[in-house]
């Protein structure tokens, strides 16, 4: 924590040798509003004061991936949440920190990790597409073939798989040795789910979706089906839960059990994030039921005007909308009432976080806080954080 010391305050000691008989009163209120200035930043709440509480936050996901763009190409690097240039704009290619690293690549297409201070940790040495960090080891490429590299940059499982997943989760990453079929491996590279699937999602509180001849269903960690192959499509687990739609175009939604959570009511849904999720009824963008549900499927809040809907869940207290009917189309933030706070002016806006969420203006990125106001002036091609994008 920072305390400053306002300028009042430092020209008290100058009132005291020209002030004379007025030097009590000076004195007074320059230490009461020092006093004043103390308590706040002792007692306000991190939650209300994001930009300090990022300073204790060492392992990166404060920092936002932003890219501009010339004739040269893209170029990538990290800022904070205001605005200040943390990791310069030098890379061809980057994802958000995850286990305090953060994936880049240069101009010559090779593949490392960096950390929060921008010092490169692990040499720029793989190929396109290697992938950020999960459960401490990353999914890397070399000569053709996947491996898994942990955090120091030891390869713990050797470069042999033809294809892979995003990485590892419950201890379990898929993988195949071709490129039709895949299964998963467990940290130390052994083969624990047979290579059967043609699309195996990540495992979460011990269940994954899988797809066999066209159909998903779900299997356990040791491979038995515990969810019939039946459904038409499915989303990644989010908050122990996942949408799936059936043979009649009708999505509901499964909780880790495979069980039933919310019936197949819904013409369209999303992830759950901060327990609700979007939601549409009927087939229609602009004439039908839209809205946020919890996880029993109870209406959290239900759009009052068809011309106005989200494909974002709540985060931190508010959801991007889009309005349809404007030409074109521009977004903006409700709260769980319904009500729009922040106005629909934007091209595009992302999710909240930290309490800011990127908007684009004119063509170009930058960032807002949640009365509305711009925080980082909108200069950026590309924006790209750590939150809920649905």
């Amino acid at each position: 924590m920072k305390i400053g010391f306002p300028m009042e305050n430092r020209l008290c000691f100058f009132y005291i040798f020209i002030q004379g008989e007025n030097i009590i009163m000076k004195l007074q209120v320059s230490l009461n509003g020092l006093l004043l200035f103390i308590c706040v930043q002792l007692f306000l709440p991190a939650a209300q004061n994001p930009i300090h509480a990022q300073e204790n936050n060492a392992d990166g996901s404060y920092l936002i991936a932003v890219a501009t763009i010339d004739k040269t190409g893209e170029h990538w690097g990290f800022i904070d949440y205001t605005g200040t240039e943390v990791i310069p704009l030098k890379y061809t290619y980057t994802k958000p920190f995850t286990d305090g690293l953060a994936v880049v690549a240069n101009k010559d297409e090779k593949f490392g990790y960096i950390n929060p201070q921008g010092e490169v940790v692990i040499p720029l040495i793989y190929e396109n597409p290697s992938k950020p960090f999960a459960e401490g080891l990353a999914c890397v490429r070399k000569n053709g073939k996947y491996g898994f590299i942990d955090i120091a940059g030891n390869v713990v499982i050797d470069f042999q798989y033809s294809t892979a997943g995003p990485g590892f989760s419950n201890g379990l990453a898929a993988v195949g040795n071709s490129t039709t079929t895949m299964g998963y491996i467990d940290r130390n590279g052994n083969r624990v789910i047979p290579f059967v699937y043609t699309n195996p999602l990540q495992f979460q509180n011990g269940l994954a979706p899988v797809q066999k001849k066209g159909t998903w269903g779900f299997i356990d960690k040791t491979g038995k089906v515990v969810v019939d192959f039946q459904f038409d499509r499915v989303s990644d687990f989010s908050e122990d839960m996942i949408w799936v739609r059936n043979d009649d175009m009708k999505v509901g939604y499964l909780n880790t059990r495979g069980e039933i959570s919310v019936p197949f009511d819904y013409n369209f849904a999303v992830p759950f994030h901060n327990n609700s999720a979007f939601v549409k009824t009927g087939g229609s963008l602009t004439t039908d039921s839209w809205g946020m549900i919890d996880k029993t499927g109870n209406w959290i809040v239900k759009f009052a005007y068809p011309d106005i809907y989200t494909s974002y869940s709540f985060c931190e207290g508010l959801a991007r909308v889009r309005h349809v009917k404007m030409s074109p189309q521009k977004c903006g933030y409700i709260d769980k009432t319904g009500k729009v706070v922040i106005p629909v002016q934007y091209q595009d806006a992302l999710a909240f976080s930290n309490g800011y969420a990127g908007v684009r203006m004119n063509n170009k990125w930058g960032l807002i806080d949640k009365s509305g106001t711009l925080r980082v002036a909108c200069k950026y091609d590309w924006f790209v954080y750590n939150k809920c994008f649905w």
